[in-house]
């Protein structure tokens, strides 16, 4: 209630202090009896008491401590209310050091304090806490106190919780601020148009290369962002306040030197929404999965590998899903149960497929295997009896089930291989053991002691010990020891010591044995011996050794000399060789019986037109038809002839440009007599030439080769296209200015098989009826453009139609024939001079011929049988030209034109040969000579030998 003391007004109100400052013994304290207050001190005390604010008072020198309800809970019941009235030297000892100072300078008249949040620890609760404060200490106006301050006003407010507050958010800010910076993933902040970076962590860092972008415009600092379409998603995401989600997408970015590299990255952009609705920003998160993605091809290669190492092991995989009851078989697992590859499975199918001898205990087997308390392998062999075909097939089945953490099986996964063929081998052994046991065991009981038995039998046998010592060795094997290596071994001797000087057969024993000794029951053949001394060949089996009380001690081993056994494998293989090489010869000679046919077919036209001309030599008209007749036979014998020499590469080729339109425009008669009226021929070579560098007779043969394949190929008809164009050059055909020339001969007919194609150009192989067919027409095609420098190659299936692509070098402009011109035959003419020929042939008939031919062309004629006549002649007279035939006995022609240049290098010299080595004729016309093939017609010989006198005669001129 109010003090009824007039001079206690001021002390107004009902609270706690402002009734215990009425009852407190002012008079004993340094400021005196409430009555004595000054006006000043009053003003603050009614002021402090009639505030809600935290108010505090030190009045007079003491610093007596005067406050207000609301300070009360701040200084807890340690100091409340007993610090009331009393020094605060005294009230506050613990923080003296901290305010003294404060008032102090506050009652020396230094003005004013001011603490934020300032660390003022204070005694309370029974601990000394810290406890913040924000506070100031200001002067209480006092005329008769010294400087005229009688005391300190305290305005005060405790910030603890508010200090607290700021640093458990600036903790939980450097908190995030650190999880964003050790984040997993990349992320960024980026403000709205123009996107400029705010935050950007490590590793969107990593990811942009190092780039430094905070602050910095994403079309400045990531160019390549914006050429693939990142920032227009960017801009999206934000303008329409959606998140963009992207999975597996690749970011390029080139590096500091300019290499590139690229990154697969899942991300997100997710806009930032304030609070009115709008977007403010937008985060950008994400995972670099460019290593998972790596991965993931490693593990789809591995997979591959592992594909193609079970499909080449013909390995089975099989996986049965518990949870879902399903079972996956791919066709070879279900083939092992006599089931149809796209027949669906269940287990009802494993199990009514298993063997009833074998059912119970492979079912056990995978019940241990999927049950979570054995957690068995499963590894069991097993019957299965098929389903569909009822074929009784071993099995040898492997896997594991998986778990999940509370123990349930979900999976069991394995392998399984079709084991028959070792089982039969197995069984096949068996009976063999079993049969050797019968023997010995039978062999025992009559003579009572197996070291007889082991010792008259011819095969070798030893057991070994783990450790390789000798348990036991028969005569046979003590005799080839010693045989193979000079000594004979003892019982209790080591195999390995005795070896110790060859590694080679070390290597070798340990290999076979120690699969022995791991319980492995095998037959293997193996090399022995020493190099110095003989090596063998043996075949080895090897079986458990048991004691009698059927614990296994080690091996034994039956070894039998194969030696003789594979030398007359190796015999029979080289028969079989030789067999092959006969067959090859009957095809020969099936090819020379063709080339005989022809032959025949030839020479008997070419007699019967001779006849012909002897019986109607009265009639000059049907005699020169007659005639002409049988020089298209020569042309047609020619032609085979040089197929002939084309497929053996006897032949030199006459290399020249050769315009392959015009040589195809020229050819069109011919091919369309050879394809007939059923085959529609289409040339496609255009007008402006395209010069190839070929032998213009043999591209000739080449292309009627073409066309009578197409047609043959085409008995109910179709279509040939021939087309001429200019290509790029390949490996195979390059021509002077890198390009070439392009032949395509396309038919509509019945195609090859790959097998076909893959022997095509094979000489002697043909597809055709005997006799219908030698097999060197694509053999010649192919020699032609492969000698010319250029290629072919096929185009062809079954049922569509064959294209051959012929591809010759290009010539930039036509070169001058270096060989036989290919005039047509006129009207003959005189000779450009009289001259004297020296002809050298060793055949009569031949020689006659070309004689009697040049004299009617006015040439003086000399002749010879061989070269060393022809060198007497030509040293005997004058002579202009010397024609002489390259295929004669003894002095060859090539070798007496070398000597007749030694002689007169001036003279010019015609070679004539019908077949000859390649190398010796191109030598020859090295130096100089001009090669004449035969056949050839008069015309021809006309031909060349003016065409070879003239030029003497000009280069004569010039001399």
């Amino acid at each position: 209630m109010p003090d009824p003391r007039p001079e206690a007004a001021f002390l107004a109100g009902d609270g706690e202090m402002a009734r215990r400052i009425r009852a407190h013994d002012w008079a004993s304290t340094p400021i005196g009896a409430i009555a004595s207050w000054p006006a000043s001190l009053r003003t603050m005390v009614r002021m402090a008491l009639t505030t809600q604010h935290p108010v505090f008072i030190f009045w007079g020198p003491q610093h007596i401590c005067l406050y207000n309800d609301a300070y009360a809970p701040s200084i807890g019941p340690e100091k409340h209310p007993g610090i009331l009235g009393r020094p605060a030297r005294e009230a506050w000892a613990e923080i003296w050091h901290i305010i003294g100072p404060q008032i102090d300078q506050v009652l020396r008249g230094d003005g004013s304090t001011w603490h934020e949040n300032q660390l003022v620890p204070i005694l309370r609760h029974g601990e000394l806490q810290d406890v913040y404060w924000t506070y100031s200490y200001g002067p209480i106006d006092e005329a008769a106190a010294p400087k005229g301050v009688g005391g300190v006003l305290v305005l005060v407010t405790e910030t603890t919780r508010h200090v607290l507050a700021e640093r458990r958010l600036a903790s939980e800010h450097e908190r995030l601020l650190q999880l964003f910076e050790q984040a997993p993933i990349f992320a960024a902040i980026v403000s709205g148009p123009p996107y400029v970076f705010e935050l950007a962590n490590p590793g969107y860092r990593a990811l942009v290369g190092g780039r430094d972008v905070v602050g910095r415009r994403l079309d400045e600092v990531l160019p390549e962002a914006v050429e693939q379409g990142y920032l227009e998603l960017l801009d999206r995401a934000y303008r329409s306040g959606r998140p963009y989600i992207a999975q597996g997408a690749r970011f390029r970015l080139r590096g500091a030197d300019g290499s590139a590299q690229e990154r697969t990255v899942d991300f997100v952009y997710q806009p930032i929404i304030d609070g009115a609705g709008a977007t403010a920003r937008v985060f950008v998160a994400g995972v670099d999965v460019s290593a998972r993605v790596e991965a993931q091809r490693a593990l789809a290669f591995r997979e591959e590998q592992l594909r193609l190492a079970t499909d080449a092991g013909d390995i089975g995989l099989w996986d049965v899903d518990l949870v879902h009851d399903t079972l996956f078989w791919p066709a070879r697992v279900k083939a092992m149960f006599g089931i149809s590859p796209e027949r669906p499975v269940t287990m009802a199918d494993f199990y009514d497929g298993l063997h009833p001898e074998d059912r119970a205990r492979t079912t056990q087997a995978f019940a241990a295997a999927v049950d979570p308390a054995r957690r068995a392998v499963y590894d069991v062999e097993f019957r299965t009896v098929g389903k569909e075909d009822g074929v009784v097939r071993w099995v040898a089945a492997r896997g594991r089930a998986i778990f999940d953490d509370d123990g349930r099986c979900l999976r069991c996964v394995g392998t399984a291989i079709d084991i028959s063929g070792r089982k039969r081998a197995e069984a096949r052994l068996h009976e063999l053991n079993e049969t050797l046991e019968r023997r010995l065991t039978e062999y025992l009981a009559e003579r009572k002691t197996l070291i007889e038995i082991v010792d008259g039998s011819d095969v070798a046998i030893q057991a070994l010990a783990p450790d390789y010592r000798f348990l036991a060795i028969n005569r046979a094997g003590a005799d080839e020891f010693e045989h193979l290596w000079g000594f004979r071994p003892l019982v209790g001797q080591r195999l390995t010591e005795l070896l110790h000087d060859h590694p080679d057969a070390m290597a070798t024993v340990h290999a076979v044995w120690s699969r022995a000794f791991a319980g492995e029951e095998f037959t293997t053949v193996q090399e022995y011996g020493d190099a110095s001394r003989e090596r063998r060949f043996y075949e080895m089996r090897f079986r458990p050794l048991f004691d009698a009380g059927e614990h296994r001690i080690g091996v034994y081993q039956l070894a039998y000399d194969v030696t003789e056994r594979l030398r007359q494998q190796a015999r029979l293989d080289r028969a079989e060789l030789a067999l092959r090489q006969t067959q090859k010869m009957e095809a020969v000679g099936q090819l020379t019986g063709d080339i005989a046919h022809d032959f025949n077919n030839l020479l008997q036209a070419i007699r019967g037109n001779f006849e012909l001309i002897r019986r109607l030599g009265d009639d000059p008209q049907r005699t020169r038809e007659i005639a002409d007749k049988g020089v298209d036979v020569t042309k047609r014998g020619a032609r085979l002839t040089a197929q002939l020499l084309a497929f053996s590469r006897e032949q030199s080729l006459d290399v020249q440009a050769v315009d392959v339109g015009a040589l195809l425009r020229g050819m069109e008669d011919l091919l369309r007599t050879t394809v007939g009226s059923g085959v529609q021929l289409t040339l496609d070579a255009g007008a402006a030439p395209l010069w190839a560098l070929a032998d213009p007779t043999q591209l000739d043969m080449a292309l009627l080769n073409l066309a009578i394949n197409a047609r043959d190929a085409m008995p109910q008809g179709g279509e040939l296209r021939l087309t001429v164009r200019a290509a790029a050059s390949d490996a195979g055909a390059a021509g002077p200015n890198g390009d070439a020339v392009e032949i395509r001969a396309a038919d509509t007919g019945l195609g090859m098989t790959a097998d076909v194609m893959a022997r095509a150009f094979e000489p002697f192989f043909t597809t055709k009826p005997v006799g219908s067919g030698s097999g060197l027409g694509l053999a010649q095609v192919y020699g032609m453009a492969e000698r010319a420098g250029g290629s072919v190659r096929l185009d062809s299936e079954p049922g569509g139609g064959t294209a051959v692509v012929i591809r010759l070098p290009q010539s930039a402009e036509s070169l001058l024939p270096t060989a036989t011109p290919r005039a047509e035959p006129g009207p003959q003419a005189g000779p450009v001079r009289s001259a004297t020929v020296l002809l050298v042939d060793d055949d009569a008939d031949v020689r006659r011929l070309i004689g009697t031919a040049l004299r009617s062309f006015g040439y003086t004629v000399l002749q010879a049988v061989d070269g060393a006549a022809g060198l007497v002649q030509l040293d005997a007279g004058p002579v202009d030209l010397l024609l002489l035939d390259f295929a004669m006995p003894g002095m060859d022609g090539a070798t007496m034109a070398r000597a007749a240049h030694a002689r007169h290098p001036e003279l010019p010299i015609v070679l004539i040969s019908g077949f000859s080595d390649s190398e010796a004729i191109d030598a020859t016309i090295r130096d100089g000579a001009l090669l004449l093939r035969k056949p050839f017609g008069l015309d021809t010989l006309r031909d060349v030998v003016e065409m070879v006198l003239a030029r003497s005669a000009a280069a004569g001129a010039l001399g």
